[in-house]
């Protein structure tokens, strides 16, 4: 837990610590009391970051004295990755114009309130109308490492992820078809995603307006998963030609799949020639992720 944890309970813990030679852990907690309360999570915070060490009886300090407020910053700074709601936190910033900018669901900025209050303290963050700007980038990418079996658990759970989405999408064109039974059936609905992944969509369906009409016409459907408060998602570039080849034929369903747990509505953002409402749109921002490269003749390097 890092509740109540800030820059200046540090700083006087650490301070106590170094200023006594006497290092039981009962004195220094009493000691620490008389100006600040939760000892314990200080302490805790303070272990888990490698400055201190402590047992039942005794606490040792892993930075020397005296102690100076940048230095205490710097050794901070480096090691924050080292707490996982932190790591949570720092992972959700993008870069945006020179500065890394995380803009929080209200979902989030609940999650997140003692994170920011901590790193706010200790000058590493500024939060200005809810969206947060780091001010020191070390605390971004130091420590920052993810073990081959983490990064396949994140791979596979982003999968399962899109299969509920795609899963969702299925049934509600299903039920949407039950309003057009003399022009639709259930024939007309097919997953293609699962028999192949390079179609550049997912689902074949039905349009709307068309059915309305009296009329079939088939759609493309490329489902994407996000999450509450935001509109982003990743588009391969497979998927980009096959829109701008399939115009307003081609559609992007964007589903919350936060929503579809909670069984709320709207849980589907519907957004039909996603190549000019969305590729060519401006107002949507784009940030170039992977890029593959592809030599052009022979090489044989040097």
């Amino acid at each position: 837990m890092i509740k109540n944890i800030t820059f200046d309970s540090v700083y006087e813990l650490l301070n106590i610590c170094c200023k006594y030679s006497v290092h039981d852990i009962d004195y220094i907690k009493k000691q620490f009391e008389y100006n600040f309360t939760k000892f314990e999570e200080n302490i805790d915070f303070l272990k888990q970051i490698g400055l201190v060490e402590y047992s039942e009886k005794e606490i040792k300090v892993k930075i020397k004295h005296p102690l100076k407020k940048d230095q205490i910053i710097k050794k901070i700074s480096k090691n924050l990755r080292k707490i996982p709601e932190i790591t949570e936190f720092l992972d959700n910033f993008d870069s945006e114009e020179n500065y890394l900018v995380f803009k929080p669901s209200l979902n989030e900025i609940a999650k997140f309130v003692d994170v920011r209050k901590l790193l706010i303290s200790f000058g590493f963050l500024e939060v200005n109308n809810d969206i947060c700007k780091i001010v020191d980038k070390t605390i971004i990418n130091s420590g920052k490492t993810i073990s081959k079996d983490l990064f396949k658990k994140r791979i596979d759970n982003q999968a399962k992820i899109g299969e509920i989405a795609e899963k969702f999408v299925i049934n509600f064109e299903l039920e949407q078809a039950k309003k057009y039974p003399d022009v639709i059936s259930d024939i007309n609905i097919r997953q293609t995603s699962n028999i192949n992944v390079y179609a550049g969509f997912d689902i074949e369906s039905f349009d709307k307006d068309a059915a309305a009409q009296g009329r079939y016409r088939k759609i493309y459907i490329e489902v994407k998963a996000i999450f509450e408060g935001e509109l982003k998602f990743y588009w391969s570039n497979n998927e980009i030609l096959k829109a701008k080849k399939m115009g307003n034929k081609y559609y992007l369903y964007l589903v919350n799949v936060a929503m579809i747990k909670n069984k709320q509505e709207n849980k589907i953002t519907i957004i039909s020639d996603p190549y000019n409402n969305i590729f060519l749109n401006p107002m949507w921002i784009q940030k170039i992720e992977n890029i593959s490269f592809k030599h052009d003749g022979d090489f044989y390097g040097e």
